[in-house]
Order: structure tokens, then C-alpha cells, then sequence
């Protein structure tokens, strides 16, 4: 049995995920598609723009069989930690035998050569190039002055990082995954203009909160039919939060080092509200997307743990009819304790319901600002 995997946010699903399905069935005719889908929360520090059970339930109307979830604990990682915690979390299905993911080329033997750049960069040359100010995709690239030019060129470029962090996981947890490359088609990620019928998630985000005309760029069962969030919307949430905390209590949180805490807390009392403190903060050296992960991991409680990179359990979000026969095989085959129902919870234990708690108290913030996103759903999509 063939069960392709995809590591997707779809925030919010569009035309360019539609075809990443498409070219999976048609070039892998696998027997099931499965899709690790960021919660509320997702990886560029910011909440879901529409909440994790309606985009569910979109990745089954186009193609995907099960949408399990990708916690904000693991979510709010950058790219190493983000592409670690999903394949581990793929890993522990038992079922999947594909990884599935889009870059803008189609060679994934170049992909592996860029990888092997990666894997002979010394660590602190690449610490001592973010300290300097480089984000850390540029930071690897100036570390490495030797090698092939085109594999090298891709380590400048998100996805290319994404797809050579996935292929580093694979190895790292020993998962037996096949990487399976889709080229990506349309536009570049968060690319400011659509092209023909495909438009970035960042512009489609953007057409969606000023009320212009995205549906030539999203499937109709994308299309929202319920309030959307935004960053801003948690202003005062987040500007509480840390006005309550103190210094020590900020350096409990991942990627503050090197005296951040300072700078957060020396800007907080004349910040307005979070964009005055975050615009103020913003460096070469400390990126947008960095500061943004900092401060929801403390409005959402998620202090730094060693387990940040090890999801303890797995959240069945959407299944499809015909993803319902894969669900005996997950559960026989899952290396961590599954939830498909309200009566699963009551059989965690240990970390496990420890994590569960975390993230249900996440979804109840997210619920608080755009009254949905929260409990447990009717799972199955006919």
C-alpha cells in the first residue's frame, strides 16, 4: 500500500495546493493521501487566517483523504524544528511510506546535493553570520564558499530550505519515507502578484482581509464563509501577556537569547500596541517572522521544551469515506496514542495530556478572537 504524505498549512488552501494534489495522483497513484496540517497557529508566527477544522475540511474536498494535526507547540518553529516535529509526526503513523512537498525546480537529486552543502556548514560560522544580521537561509549561503553553484544557490531560497530540512529529517529520525518532489507551479512564495490562475497564500491572505476578488486563486469550498484572523486581532491578548511577565519569565520561550528579552522589554512600555513593539524590535539580526513565533509561544503558554521537536500524539482533524478505511490501519500502526474522538482523550496520559491541554487551551485563545477553531469536530467529510 502506497500513502502519500504532505506537510501543508493551507492558510488558505489555494489553486497551487489543488495542483500538488493532482500531480501526486497522477505521477504516484498512491492508495491514500494524508496531510500534516498546522492547528491554529502556523509557522510564520501567526495565526491561522481561517481556523484548522474549516481548512480540514477544504483539504477533503479537494483530494485528501485524512488532515491530522500539527500542534502550535510544533508549528511556531522555524524551518529545522517545523520540518522535524512533521515528519516525526509522519513517522509515527505507522502508515505513510511517501513525503510529498513542492520547491520552484523539480530535481531532487539537486535537492540531495544541496542538502550535502548544508550538512558540511560549521554551525557556529552560521550562528556568527545571524549575529551579524543574516537571516538564516543567507547565513548558510555565505557559509558555504564551495560546491556545485546551482545546488548552492538554492540554499538562499524558504522552500528550498523547507524541502532540504525535510530531507534532513528523514535521515536524522531514521523515518522510512520516500521524498517524492512536486515542482511548484504559478508564482514564487509570497510572491506580491498572481499569475494566470495561481496567487501566493500571502496575497490570497491579503485579497481576503481588504475584501478584493481572490476566487479566480482559490477552489469555491476555500472560500470563507466565517469571521478570518489576523495577527493584530491578539494585540491586546499579546500586550497583556507580556506586560505581565518578566525577563526571566521571557527567556523561558525558544529563540530568546543573546539578550532579546531586553530589547523586547525596553521597547514594551513605550509600544502602543504589538506592531509599535514589534516594528521597534525588528532587525536584520532578529526577523519579523522570529519575533512574531516569540511572542505567540508566550501569549500561548508554550515555554521552551526539549520535546518541542517530538509530537506525543495524533490528532485526527478530517477524514474523507474513502480515508475511513485507512483509519483501522493508523490505529493498529501508530507508534503514539491517536484521537479520532472526545472518548481518545480520556485514554492519554503523561506528556500526552499535558500537550493536549496546551493545545486546547490554544485553540480556546484562537476561539475567543474569531468564535470558532475550538473542540472536538464531527471528523468525517462524506
Amino acid at each position: 500500500m502506497r500513502v502519500a504524505a504532505i506537510i501543508a498549512e493551507y492558510n488558505p488552501f489555494h489553486n497551487g495546493h489543488a495542483y500538488q494534489i493532482d500531480k501526486i495522483k497522477e505521477s504516484l497513484a498512491p492508495d491514500f493521501i494524508l496531510s500534516v496540517m498546522s492547528g491554529n497557529f502556523v509557522e510564520r508566527g501567526e495565526p491561522a487566517i481561517i481556523d484548522k477544522f474549516f481548512r480540514a475540511k477544504t483539504a477533503l474536498e479537494n483530494g485528501v483523504d485524512l488532515v491530522i494535526e500539527l500542534a502550535p507547540r510544533h508549528a511556531l518553529l522555524s524551518a529545522e524544528g517545523f520540518a522535524t516535529s512533521a515528519v516525526s509526526l509522519i513517522k509515527n503513523t505507522g502508515v505513510a511510506t511517501h513525503l510529498c512537498f513542492s520547491v520552484e525546480f523539480g530535481d531532487i537529486n539537486l535537492l540531495f546535493r544541496a542538502k550535502a552543502l548544508v550538512d558540511g556548514v560549521d554551525g557556529e560560522i552560521v550562528r556568527a553570520a545571524q549575529k551579524r544580521g543574516l537571516s538564516y537561509p543567507n547565513a548558510l549561503f555565505s557559509a558555504i564558499s564551495d560546491g556545485e553553484d546551482e545546488a548552492r544557490a538554492l540554499i538562499a531560497e524558504k522552500n528550498a530550505i523547507l524541502g532540504i530540512e525535510y530531507l534532513r529529517a528523514i535521515e536524522k529520525l531514521e523515518a522510512n519515507l520516500d521524498p517524492f518532489l512536486v515542482q511548484r507551479m504559478g508564482v514564487l512564495h509570497d510572491a506580491e502578484t498572481p499569475s494566470g490562475a495561481f496567487a501566493s497564500a500571502s496575497y490570497i491572505r491579503n485579497g481576503l482581509l481588504e475584501n478584493n476578488n481572490i476566487l479566480n486563486y482559490i477552489p469555491n469550498s476555500s472560500f470563507p464563509k466565517i469571521g478570518l484572523a489576523q495577527f493584530s486581532d491578539f494585540s491586546d491578548m499579546i500586550m497583556y501577556r507580556l506586560l505581565n511577565m518578566s525577563r526571566d519569565e521571557l527567556l523561558r520561550y525558544r529563540d530568546v537569547s543573546e539578550g532579546l528579552e531586553n530589547i523586547i522589554f525596553d521597547t514594551l512600555n513605550s509600544a502602543r500596541d504589538v506592531s509599535t513593539l514589534l516594528s521597534s524590535v525588528k532587525s536584520k539580526r532578529y526577523t519579523m517572522a522570529r519575533l512574531k513565533r516569540i511572542i505567540l509561544r508566550a501569549l500561548l503558554f508554550l515555554e521552551y521544551s526539549v520535546d518541542d521537536y517530538s509530537p506525543s500524539y495524533i490528532r485526527v482533524l478530517a477524514v474523507s469515506a474513502h480515508g475511513l478505511s485507512l483509519l483501522p490501519l493508523l490505529l493498529s500502526s501508530a507508534h503514539i496514542p491517536v484521537i479520532i474522538r472526545a472518548d481518545d482523550i480520556l485514554k492519554l496520559s503523561g506528556r500526552a495530556i499535558e500537550d493536549y491541554k496546551k493545545n486546547e487551551l490554544c485553540d480556546k485563545i484562537y476561539a475567543l478572537k474569531t468564535g470558532s477553531g475550538a473542540g472536538i469536530r464531527n471528523i468525517r467529510k462524506d
